[in-house]
C-alpha cells in the first residue's frame, strides 16, 4: 500500500520531498533494509509508516554508507511524524544499536562485507530543553574546551565508547544530561554508531541497568566553509532510556 507524504520545511531540520511509501511483505517484514544507494526520503517514509503502525521498527545496514543513510532517514522520519495532527511536541525518534555478526554474504571487496548493524527505532519523549546547548560556567578555566564528544573517521571505537559510557554513567561529568556526539561525514557517523554499540556493552557490564538511545537530528551551526552564515549539521544525542512501553524516558 502506498501513501503520499508532502514536502516538509521545518527550521533546523532536513528537507524531505514528496515520495511514495511502500510496505514490504515476507519473512523479514519486521525489518527495513538500508544500503549505500538507499533513497533517504523513501526510507524515512517507510520508517514513519512502521512507527505509526507498530510503534517501532528496525533497520538492517552493513557498512558506513548504509549506516549514514539510515541515520539521515531516521531524522527524515522524525520530521514526517512531527507533522501528524496528533503528534506530541516532545517526541523524537531514538535508536538502540546492536550488531549481528553473521552478516549476509556479498561480493568480495564490496561494502556488504562486515557485520550487520541493527538499528531499533522507537519514539522517545524528551523535555522541551533536551537539546539546548550547555553553557559553560564563567569559572571554567578552559573556556575553549568542547562539551561535546567528537568522533572522526579514524577515531578508535573502543576509546569513543569508553567516553560515551563515562558520560552516561551516574555523575557522568561535564557532558550534560544529554551528551552530544559530533561526527562529520559518512565514516565518522558509522564510527559513532559502532562506538554506541560498544558503549552499551560497557554499561551492561557495569550491572547498573543503564541503557540509552541515540537521538539524531540536524542542527544549525556556524558554517565552516564560508566563514559566515549557518549550515545544517548532523548531530546525535545520547539519551538514557528505561524502556517503558510508551517510549517515555525516565531518569
Amino acid at each position: 500500500m502506498a501513501s503520499p507524504i508532502g514536502r516538509l520545511r521545518l527550521p533546523g531540520r532536513m528537507l524531505c520531498g514528496p515520495l511514495q511509501v511502500r510496505c514490504f511483505a515476507g519473512s523479514d517484514s519486521d525489518f527495513l533494509t538500508a544500503s549505500a544507494v538507499t533513497d533517504v526520503a523513501r526510507l524515512g517514509g517507510a520508517i514513519a509508516a512502521r512507527v505509526r503502525q507498530a510503534g517501532s521498527t528496525s533497520i538492517r545496514c552493513i557498512g558506513p554508507k548504509a549506516a549514514y543513510k539510515s541515520i539521515k532517514s531516521i531524522v527524515c522520519a522524525s520530521d514526517f511524524l512531527s507533522r501528524d495532527p496528533d503528534a506530541p511536541e516532545d517526541s523524537f525518534l531514538g535508536v538502540a544499536v546492536s550488531e549481528n555478526k553473521k552478516a549476509p554474504s556479498g561480493n568480495a571487496g564490496s561494502e556488504a562485507q562486515g557485520n550487520e548493524m541493527l538499528l531499533r527505532v522507537r519514539p522517545v519523549h524528551l523535555p522541551a530543553d533536551a537539546f539546548r546547548k550547555k553553557i559553560k560556567a564563567a569559572s571554567d578555566s578552559h573556556p575553549e574546551r568542547s562539551m561535546d564528544l567528537l568522533i572522526g573517521a579514524t577515531t578508535q571505537p573502543g576509546k569513543a565508547a569508553a567516553a560515551m559510557a563515562g558520560a552516561l554513567r551516574p555523575m557522568g561529568g561535564s557532558h550534560g544530561k544529554y551528551p552530544l556526539i559530533r561526527g562529520i561525514g559518512t565514516a565518522a557517523v558509522h564510527r559513532a554508531l559502532v562506538s554506541a554499540r560498544l558503549a552499551q556493552t560497557y554499561l551492561d557490564n557495569d550491572g547498573r541497568g543503564v541503557r540509552f538511545l541515540v537521538v539524531p537530528s540536524f542542527e544549525q551551526e556556524p558554517s565552516t566553509q564560508t566563514g559566515s552564515g549557518y549550515q545544517n549539521q548532523l548531530v546525535m544525542r545520547l539519551v538514557r532510556w528505561k524502556g517503558t512501553d510508551d517510549g517515555t524516558t525516565k531518569e
